[in-house]
């Protein structure tokens, strides 16, 4: 037992203070356990303050007058003061462990021991977690988080750029996978389409959408027509969207397309077919003879049949590269001790929008239907606030917010990674209950996590700006007390790293051969 100091101020039952032993070295997210009436009660150190008896209180005005006390008096003899958030009493065995909240006040001049690391570990580390890193005031100690509260309850990772959010992900998946779990990782930068990991695979996938497979409410949305506001499109869109399918089954597409003269559209596509079949039922209205079989239109309605048209060439226009009959499904990659990677790197955010928000809703729908797809599964979308923004309806938006509120109860974990919380919508990450926060600096994206976070108290808001890299907070049920812990670096290859703009440089520097300034003037001229 290692004693740190003695409890010396009024106490409550959430907070003592406490006067450190000489030659203790105080920490800021120290673990430690307070003798009580009732027995040890464990806590977290979360402010401390350090003086000495000899130039505390003085009114020293430069170094030079520090300096002069010193000479006169010798080395000055420390002093620190600590705060101790209370945490509760460890009571329970084995996955019933627990914290009790203390019901009387710890007394003045109780001992304050450095926690035991069995006890933080029965806490940190139960049996059957996937094991994240160890506490960073305390390497003896690793930390685990609960897989059934981690799916259960959603994640959030939030961290500033380079913090190490990509790197939490990939231990995460690392063992999420060794556990035969399914993941479904939306990449937005090409970061873990070639990582390699201990178990299990990683299967990357095409970010394209199979146009046939859309219902025609999608179709409706992606060609931003609601039934509220634009009935007839509406009506006029689901009918020809029907009579495309039915061409397409008969194998009869290459005909339409052909009569409706529309040279390099393609036959299997449901979007092109349609195209055609709306551009044929134009001119039977206007007099010409049309063989294929187009529905009617009323001739009142010829203005909203063209617009419907212009539409569906402007979808084409936008999302043609992603939309393909041949497009594989994603879904249909799924499986147990897989992660299937969706690369976006290559699409814009416009896109990505439409890929994201068509898998997530059709997963959870499947999900719900009890098809067939590996539950309970984990989606992680990175630059979540690019795809979920505060104050701005997407495609993605939507359907996370429908997980968020239903995933649990049918096996659909959401984990969204950001850079940029307070771009995040808020509702969103509010149910995101469980959260992994690395380095944040900016005020407004402090306050907004604080505001979106059940267990986020002050102390440990204070700590986000000071934390390094691969450093972070964890709150939430997936731990059984808030942890400041130490992220292990994920084994495997990633691609999660940026460019080093020397290496490039030197190599480019290479390929070219040495500068001179001979050359330069060459340039120059």
């Amino acid at each position: 037992m290692v004693k740190l100091g003695t409890v010396v101020e009024a106490s409550t039952t959430s907070e003592v203070e406490f006067v450190y032993e000489e030659g203790v070295r105080p920490q800021v997210g120290e673990y430690v356990a307070v003798r009580s009436d009732d027995g040890w009660v464990l806590g977290m150190v979360t402010h401390v303050i350090r003086g000495s008896r000899e130039l505390t209180g003085r009114s020293l005005l430069s170094a030079e007058d520090a300096d002069r006390v010193i000479r006169l008096v010798g080395e000055p003899r420390q002093w620190a003061k600590g705060r101790v958030k209370l945490l509760g009493t460890v009571a329970g065995e084995g996955d019933s462990v627990r914290l009790d909240l203390p019901r009387t006040p710890p007394p003045s001049g109780a001992d304050v021991i450095r926690a035991p690391a069995e006890e933080l570990r029965r806490l940190l580390c139960p049996e059957g977690g996937i094991e994240v890193g160890t506490l960073l005031t305390r390497p003896d100690v690793p930390v685990s988080v609960d897989p059934d509260e981690l799916i259960s309850r959603h994640l959030a990772i939030l961290a500033v750029t380079g913090a190490g959010k990509s790197n939490a992900v990939a231990v995460l998946v690392d063992g999420i996978l060794k556990m035969g779990g399914a993941v479904l990782l939306f990449d937005m930068h090409s970061e873990y389409v070639d990582m390699e990991v201990g178990e299990g695979e990683v299967l990357p996938a095409e970010p394209a959408l199979n146009v046939n497979l859309l219902g025609v409410g999608e179709v409706a949305r992606l060609l931003g027509i609601s039934f509220e506001k634009a009935a007839k499109q509406y009506v006029y869109l689901r009918k020809f969207w029907r009579a495309a399918r039915r061409v397409v089954a008969a194998r009869r597409g290459a005909e339409v397309v052909q009569e409706a003269g529309l040279e390099g559209e393609d036959p299997d596509s449901m979007l092109d077919v349609t195209l055609a079949l709306v551009s044929l039922a134009i001119r039977r209205l206007r007099g010409e003879d049309v063989i294929s079989p187009a529905p009617d239109v009323q001739k009142r309605d010829e203005a909203s049949v063209y617009s419907l048209m212009v539409r569906i060439e402007d979808l084409k226009e936008r999302y043609g590269r992603i939309l393909s009959p041949r497009a594989r499904d994603v879904l249909s990659l799924l499986d147990y001790g897989r992660a299937v990677v969706v690369d976006l790197g290559s699409v814009g955010d416009e896109a990505a929008d439409v890929i994201v928000g068509h898998y997530l809703g059709r997963l959870l729908l499947e999900a719900k239907r009890g098809g067939d797809v590996p539950i309970p599964i984990m989606v992680v979308l990175e630059e979540a606030h690019a795809l979920i923004p505060e104050g701005r309806e997407t495609y993605t938006r939507s359907a996370a917010s429908r997980i968020a509120r239903e995933g649990r109860k049918f096996g659909v974990s959401l984990t969204l990674v950001s850079q940029r919380p307070k771009r995040l919508d808020s509702d969103v990450l509010s149910q995101m209950v469980n959260k992994i926060i690395l380095r944040i600096v900016e005020p407004e994206d402090q306050a907004y996590v604080r505001r979106a976070t059940e267990f986020l108290s002050e102390e440990l808001i204070a700590y986000l700006p000071s934390l390094n890299v691969g450093e972070a907070v964890l709150v939430g049920p997936m731990v059984r007390m808030p942890a400041i812990v130490k992220i292990r670096l994920f084994p495997g290859k990633r691609a999660g790293a940026g460019i080093s703009a020397k290496r490039a440089w030197a190599s480019r520097r290479a390929q070219r051969g040495e500068w001179t300034p001979e050359g330069y003037g060459r340039v120059v001229r």
